[in-house]
């Protein structure tokens, strides 16, 4: 409905003092937080300060002693991504989006900007992804899924589908960051748009809409819950997070928190590269992964005669997933 729709693209203002509904405009296809006619965030103002917060966040989160691969799904133009890229030139970036247009805006930036530690594949990152992923070798330093594909996720896929594809996302890489609407915006969002939820909303004379009465009782921690009670791995694993906080500026706060995920342990049956199934290949290992905050080690088991294969690092990605993964045709 227009009202959900509505719902959605409000998750996705920056946060102020006051969040009355007088104050939140529909202008030129956009929600727009306008005070008292004085905007106070243009869309591209905000865009970019929201994704300077990211990529900050990101480059105090990885590892700055070694290189490593990052994957991002359902990337968008991937402007975080791009930024870590140029912040990092000996790691390696995939960038995986499912509109044609956008993922060939996306490498047209990258030629721009003579970046060659980057390719955009052209895939859906679907159900159907993230089997093959979690059925390949092939294993990720880091993965992250945006605000944008993360609320897509919410909006298109049955709850089943989201909670496998968020627990194989988190099976695939050793460290997964997922961007997420903090537990202050789904509050107000609620309060807004579907008041009569019960919330336990904390009321005074000033109203229920100051960013300070909120989260509500009802939605304590609920970026934690959206991940913790969603995620279902196919794999056998365990996993650690915790909130990663963006900073804030003047009376604004961004309506997001990041949620990194660290896979601790993962024991799964693996093929002998991605999408075996193309070419008949029968071979079968089982794959390990055990992480701290610091440190990792991920190994393979060959499953004829126990043989262990280590991975001494995480840098990239083999050739044959690159290339199954719609690897742009001008790259």
């Amino acid at each position: 409905t227009e009202k959900q729709q509505l719902f959605i693209k409000y998750l996705r203002l920056p946060l102020s003092r006051d969040m009355c509904p007088k104050f939140v405009c529909w202008r030129s296809g956009h929600l727009l937080y306008d005070h008292m006619g004085d905007q106070i965030d243009s869309v591209h103002k905000y865009q970019f300060e929201d994704k300077k917060a990211l990529v900050q966040l990101l480059r105090e989160n990885v590892d700055k002693a070694r290189h490593w691969s990052f994957l991002e799904y359902g990337s968008g133009l991937a402007n975080a991504t791009i930024d870590l890229a140029i912040a990092n030139p000996n790691s390696t970036f995939i960038s995986l989006e499912s509109s044609t247009s956008t993922a060939y805006k996306q490498q047209k930036r990258l030629d721009e900007l003579k970046i060659s530690n980057m390719v955009v594949g052209r895939i859906h990152s679907d159900s159907t992804l993230l089997r093959k992923l979690l059925e390949s070798p092939d294993m990720m330093r880091y993965q992250m899924i945006g605000m944008d594909y993360f609320l897509d996720m919410i909006k298109t896929f049955t709850r089943m589908n989201f909670n496998t594809m968020l627990g194989s996302v988190f099976s695939t890489g050793v460290s997964s960051f997922v961007q997420v609407p903090s537990a202050k915006m789904i509050s107000l969002a609620f309060q807004t748009f579907f008041p009569e939820v019960p919330s336990g909303v904390r009321h005074n004379p000033a109203g229920p809409y100051l960013l300070k009465n909120h989260p509500s009782v009802a939605f304590e921690n609920a970026e934690m819950r959206m991940i913790g009670e969603s995620a279902k791995s196919p794999a056998e694993s365990t996993v650690t997070s915790h909130i990663l906080h963006p900073f804030s500026r003047n009376d604004q706060e961004h309506g997001w928190k990041l949620i990194r995920v660290d896979l601790a342990n993962l024991t799964t049956m693996v093929n002998h590269h991605f999408d075996y199934a193309i070419d008949g290949h029968d071979r079968k290992y089982t794959q390990h992964c055990e992480s701290n905050a610091t440190h990792f080690r991920v190994f393979l088991e060959r499953q004829v005669d126990g043989f262990l294969i280590p991975y001494d690092r995480l840098e990239g990605i083999s050739l044959i997933a690159l290339l199954r993964l719609g690897l742009l045709a001008n790259v």
